[in-house]
């Protein structure tokens, strides 16, 4: 499904459903995300601070505007992925958010597959396979339970017990081999 290469690319999606809606959240995530930005973005500084949030105008590759849009930059290590990555929040027009995505594409992005950001989130060790697993039952969950407990999982809760029983096996088991290795003291 991903390919090794494919996980240096800079990737963007809707990160919210499609559809209309007041707001749509398009993410751009990857080594070349700022760079990207930058080209549509101009009021992004060349040095933005991370979890910092952006006004301005999108503009595309002919400098036409095309939103008035809000972009939050997060640096490398402190994203959802573990990539540089800025979330664009722009109006919820499916016409908006295709001609942003269809820029970001022009100025060296690629379109992400679906769970993609996820996939990179798990690759750069910010989340474990359950917790992978969760983010995609949280979005499907169908009762206020499922739900919970789908988050409980995206906590680590699962994980920590997974942990806590594979350190005692571990343990078990070394005790087990030093009682083989040295029966006869």
């Amino acid at each position: 499904m991903y390919l090794r290469d494919r996980d240096q690319q800079t990737v963007c999606a809707v990160a919210t459903p499609h559809g209309v809606g007041g707001i749509s959240v398009i993410r751009l995530s990857g080594p070349q995300a700022h760079q990207i930005i930058r080209k549509s973005c101009h009021f992004v500084p060349e040095e933005p601070e991370t979890h910092k949030v952006y006004f301005g105008t999108f503009i595309d590759s002919d400098q036409v505007k095309i939103d008035e849009v809000l972009c939050t930059y997060f640096a490398k290590g402190k994203s959802f992925t573990g990539e540089e990555v800025v979330e664009i929040s722009c109006h919820g027009s499916p016409v908006i958010c295709d001609q942003i995505i269809q820029t970001l594409i022009y100025f060296g992005a690629t379109a992400a597959e679906r769970g993609e950001f996820t996939y990179r989130a798990f690759i750069n060790g910010k989340l474990d396979l359950v917790q992978a697993e969760s983010v995609l039952s949280l979005i499907e969950s169908q009762s206020k339970s499922s739900a919970q407990l789908a988050l409980r999982q995206l906590k680590g809760d699962l994980s920590s017990f997974i942990y806590k029983i594979e350190d005692k096996l571990t343990w078990v088991l070394a005790h087990i081999e030093a009682g083989i290795d040295f029966s006869t003291e």
